[in-house]
């Protein structure tokens, strides 16, 4: 509960210590800016500077300073006024690269250490000659304009990339090495932005851009590569070295009469000649050329090559002859393709003759001044049935019926097959609607295919019935049944089979029925009987099994 004074209660001095203040802000100052008397107050920074009497421009005298941070951002330290043997003392790698933000430091500035590193500009702007004094300065990037490097000597100053914001661009003016003017330096302009000079005057450049060294221009790139712009003319001996000259020119005009390859092929190892490289009309890149094969001395002419010579030996190229077309004197090995544009007879006269199985009766001379005809004899027994020609031979394969000239061969299977297809089924084969038919031999030794059909009669008088003639009729048309196969026409009245005859008009031999014309365009059953010895009766059920030639 709070605690509450009346009347002339006091509290004693110093019993109320810091902690029993009301809470503040953090970064106030108390203090009262208010025009009466009373409670203390949190003042910002301003109120205080006012309560204070000071304003942003006053200077402020420190005796002593410790921090991390100084930010010096738009004003200037003066270092003037200290004393003998006063001064800014900072610890070791106290201050690193984000401690100051701009300003000036006036007055000298000593800074010992091993490596002092500086990565942007090093500019001496005043008209003096300032002086940067170090037993070693290594400056790699940004740029020095105007700045003494050395002790009065060239021999001192060393750098390995220099870069100057002078005259032009990218030119060195007023670079002072050696002896305190830009006259003693070795240049005064350079148009180069990397130069490594030697210490025995091995490198020097006039006036007039002329280079001249008497050591070697060598690169310090990771690619070791150095490059000259514009045109290059070398006056003595160039001796490349490495294992590739790359000469990337659309022309290239050699003086010299004669070239020589292949120095150091002392052993005779390596192919000698040239090669090039195209693409064909499949986007393949192929290779041709001429050159000496080491391995017989022979010259050899190549194209359509697939394989990059390379390893001093071009390679196997006999699958890539290539064609030349010219004029040649002299001795020729090998094959020879047209037309001589003139020709004699030999000068020795040949005879020609053929002995073995195919033989000549006598031999024929022959000069070169007319066309030989030999006359030839094929000895008895001597082709077989390699010799003969496939197009004069059936196989099996092929099929004899396929075939009707009387200057084929048949082979012993095609005869086989041929011979078993007629005697089995006449060459026929039941497809379709003749599927379930059957094959038989017609009248005329043909084979054909036949159906076997079925009828059924109930046998009436007096509609399809003669019982006095003893005939019933058939619902079948007369050339439905053909007569060539009528002897086998099968009749079963009320489940008993009857003996098929052959009927003369007025008669039988032995049988029971056999089947006749009505007259008109139906067939008819003839029965072997009469009005006093009946087959059939009225109600009769005769059942008629036939054979008819298929439709197809």
């Amino acid at each position: 509960m709070a605690l509450q004074i009346r009347g002339t209660t006091q509290i004693l001095d110093a019993t109320v210590s810091l902690e029993k203040i009301a809470d503040v802000a953090s970064g106030s100052i108390l203090g009262r800016i208010s025009s009466e008397s009373g409670k203390p107050e949190a003042l910002t920074a301003a109120q205080a500077l006012t309560n204070l009497g000071l304003t942003d421009s006053d200077s402020v005298e420190f005796g002593d300073i410790s921090g991390t941070d100084i930010d010096m951002q738009g004003q200037t330290l003066d270092l003037t006024g200290l004393s003998s043997g006063s001064g800014i003392t900072i610890d070791n790698d106290a201050i690193s690269g984000d401690k100051i933000h701009g300003g000036d430091i006036s007055g000298d500035l000593t800074l010992s250490g091993s490596t002092i590193t500086v990565s942007n500009a090093l500019v001496h702007s005043g008209s003096g000659a300032a002086v940067l004094s170090s037993s070693n300065v290594d400056i790699n990037g940004g740029n020095i304009d105007g700045t003494i490097i050395g002790s009065n000597s060239s021999a001192s100053g060393t750098f390995t990339d220099l870069v100057a914001v002078g005259t032009g661009s990218s030119s060195l003016n007023n670079v002072v090495i050696g002896n305190n003017t830009a006259a003693s330096g070795a240049f005064t302009s350079l148009d180069s932005t990397s130069l490594t000079v030697g210490d025995s005057n091995e490198l020097s450049v006039s006036n007039a851009g002329v280079l001249s060294t008497s050591g070697t221009i060598s690169s310090t790139s990771a690619s070791g590569t150095n490059t000259f712009a514009g045109n290059l003319s070398i006056g003595g001996n160039l001796t490349v070295e490495g294992t590739t000259t790359t000469v990337d020119t659309e022309n290239l005009i050699v003086k010299d009469p004669l070239i020589k390859m292949g120095e150091g092929n002392n052993a005779d190892l390596k192919d000698l000649g040239f090669f090039g490289e195209y693409v064909n009309g499949s986007s393949e890149t192929k290779y041709m050329g001429l050159f000496r094969d080491a391995t017989d001395g022979e010259f050899k002419l190549f194209t359509d090559f697939g394989t990059e010579p390379s390893g001093n030996v071009i390679g196997d190229i006999s699958s890539s002859i290539a064609t030349l077309n010219a004029d040649i004197k002299g001795d020729v090995t090998g094959d020879l393709t047209g037309n001589a544009d003139t020709a004699t007879t030999l000068a020795t006269a040949r005879s020609f003759s053929v002995s073995g199985d195919v033989s000549t009766a006598s031999s024929v001379s022959f000069n070169g001044g007319s066309d030989v005809e030999l006359a030839v004899t094929l000895g008895d027994g001597v082709v077989d049935f390699a010799h003969i020609h496939d197009d004069v031979i059936v196989t099996s394969s092929e099929g004899l019926s396929n075939f009707d000239s009387d200057v084929m061969v048949p082979t012993a299977a095609a005869i086989i097959d041929y011979v078993g297809n007629q005697t089995s089924t006449g060459g026929m084969t039941l497809t379709g609607s003749n599927v379930g038919d059957i094959q038989m031999v017609n009248s005329s030794g043909t084979f054909v295919a036949v159906a076997l059909k079925s009828e059924f009669i109930t046998v009436n008088s007096a509609s399809n019935a003669d019982l006095t003639n003893q005939t019933a009729d058939l619902s079948a048309s007369a050339d439905e049944v053909d007569s060539q196969f009528e002897y086998l026409v099968e009749l079963y009245i009320n489940g008993q089979k009857l003996r098929y005859d052959v009927y003369s008009g007025s008669s039988f031999s032995y049988g029971d029925f056999s089947i006749i014309s009505d007259g008109s365009d139906n067939k008819r059953i003839q029965f072997n009987g009469d009005s006093s010895d009946p087959i059939i009766a009225n109600g009769d059920l005769l059942e008629l099994k036939y054979y008819v030639v298929s439709s197809s």
